[in-house]
């Protein structure tokens, strides 16, 4: 027989996470390459210029006005546009070399990647107590009646053997010889 009574319970732990990524890799370095493209192409490009005697450009060209007199069409010291040819981007970065773009410094990027870990030390404790006191009563009157018929029983059986000498030696027929009996 068992009677549900109020246990108290403690279970002691111990964890320990570790979580990482692998391979590991705090940053990595990402090649930057110089991207300027500014020579290479000759572009014809219009540009203002003063109109001087010693230039390359130099235009002495005249018309004839209204009044019949000769006039320059550009003064010296005038401004006047010219067509130049230009050296220009061509489309193709400048830092190119045998066919392939080599980076020209390298830039360090966190990854972000982190390690994750925990420690947890600690107890944990449960009561549990019955919500039936009335049944909780009832199941321990039960288990002292339980363990007190074992007792009950010898003590009804030496009863009878005493009984059984008492009737024996009051019969004139039997001789009996009383000897004392061992009590428990």
């Amino acid at each position: 027989m068992q009677c549900q009574g109020s246990t108290v319970n403690f279970t002691p732990y111990l964890q320990f996470a570790d979580s990482r990524k692998d391979p590991w890799e705090d940053f990595y370095n990402e090649p930057q390459y110089n991207t300027t493209d500014a020579t290479g192409k000759m572009v014809p490009t219009y540009v203002t210029v003063k109109n001087y005697p010693w230039e390359d450009w130099y235009d002495d060209r005249t018309y004839t006005d209204e009044n019949g007199d000769e006039v320059r069409w550009f003064p010296d010291g005038s401004d006047i546009t010219i067509i130049q040819d230009i050296d220009g981007p061509d489309g193709v970065p400048d830092a190119v070399s045998n066919g392939q773009m080599s980076p020209t410094w390298y830039k360090p990027v966190r990854t972000d990647m982190r390690a994750n870990q925990s420690f947890n030390l600690g107890l944990s404790a449960t009561l549990s107590i019955p919500l039936n006191r009335g049944m909780q009563r009832l199941c321990k009157e039960a288990a002292t009646a339980n363990v007190n018929m074992p007792h009950q029983f010898i003590s009804t059986h030496r009863l009878d053997f005493h009984i059984a000498i008492l009737n024996n030696c009051s019969d004139p027929n039997h001789s009996c010889i009383l000897f004392p009996h061992p009590h428990p």
